[in-house]
């Protein structure tokens, strides 16, 4: 990795470059192997290798429970992290880097602020048989990710808890495809905001992120019947669904799909829940649907075959 310095000195009648000054500034190689780790880790311009490690039990004031990197390469791989807690990302917080987890566990994470697990800005971010399990944080219980590029697959985020706000992932400007992965008894505990639930992307640049074979089952939003969604997509952001199913919550209190004002495409999917915003008649919405989609309801089962993506606003008109 190269990084330029250019130091300017800027008289009163002109702005000019009297010195430039150039310097190379390489990754230096890191592998920490079959270890186990108690405090806080800080790396920066770093190629780092976790092998077979276990971060557990570490408490930073900070960012990071267990990891703070930025402008880094960074490959995880079998291990696990255990009991962090930090202000803000309980387990790793990762800026401007190359990041790849593979086979590892987040278990038990706590933050005082944002993400009980990973915060991911402006990462390159791989995910790969990853368990996010019983994390906990004031707004987003699991994963944080902010203009980040992301590869999600076969990731399991389960029993994870928000004390305010979304229970599972946030996502912010961010891109990408997230694949055969399962979200599952998450939970957020304050029932009285609105558009609580497992998975939220709010308004920001442009984005597109695919969501493709994946379960979204007994997620739930408070203890009473309070309306929350498993993914609720804000203000003309573009997300797809494909080859999913969303199934009733524990307290049947979560819709499926929310998208206000949104770019939305479900195709291929199965819906099972008592609520779903696409038939709420007090909300219109611009749903794309593709393909065959099934709605099962409680006690009602509806199946309905659109192809070429109709926009379902119309038929609510």
């Amino acid at each position: 990795m190269g990084m330029i310095f250019l130091f300017f000195f800027f008289s009163i009648s002109e702005l000019s470059i009297k010195e430039t000054h150039i310097s190379s500034m390489k990754e230096t190689p890191i592998v920490i192997h079959d270890d186990i780790i108690s405090e806080n880790i800080m790396h920066s311009h770093v190629q780092l290798t976790l092998l077979k490690c276990t971060f557990q039990d570490s408490v930073d004031d900070g960012f990071g429970g267990s990891l703070d990197v930025s402008y880094c390469t960074v490959f995880i791989n079998d291990s696990v992290f255990c009991g962090n807690t930090a202000s803000t990302a309980g387990a790793i917080y990762s800026t401007n880097t190359n990041i790849s987890i593979e086979d590892s566990n987040f278990t038990h994470n706590h933050a005082d602020g944002d993400a009980g697990a990973i915060y991911s800005f402006d990462d390159v971010l791989t995910l790969h048989n990853v368990l996010f399990h019983l994390n906990e944080a004031d707004y987003c219980a699991a994963l944080y990710l902010k203009s980040s590029a992301v590869q999600i697959t076969y990731t399991t985020f389960v029993f994870n808890e928000a004390e305010t706000y979304i229970s599972g992932m946030f996502s912010y400007e961010s891109d990408g495809l997230i694949s055969y992965c399962l979200f599952g008894n998450n939970s957020c505990e304050n029932e009285l905001l609105d558009l609580n639930g497992c998975i939220f992307i709010p308004k920001g640049a442009p984005t597109h992120l695919n969501f493709t074979d994946c379960t979204f089952l007994y997620n739930s939003v408070g203890e009473d019947e309070h309306p929350g969604f498993d993914v609720y997509v804000l203000d003309s952001v573009n997300v797809s669904v494909s080859h999913c199913t969303f199934s009733w919550s524990k307290n049947h209190s979560v819709y499926g799909i929310e998208p206000l004002n949104s770019t939305f495409e479900v195709a291929h999917s199965e819906l099972m829940t008592k609520y779903n915003a696409m038939f709420d008649p007090f909300i219109r919405k611009r749903i794309h649907l593709a393909g065959q989609v099934n709605f099962k309801f409680i006690g009602v089962t509806f199946i309905g075959v659109f192809v070429l993506s109709v926009i379902f606003a119309i038929l609510l008109s």
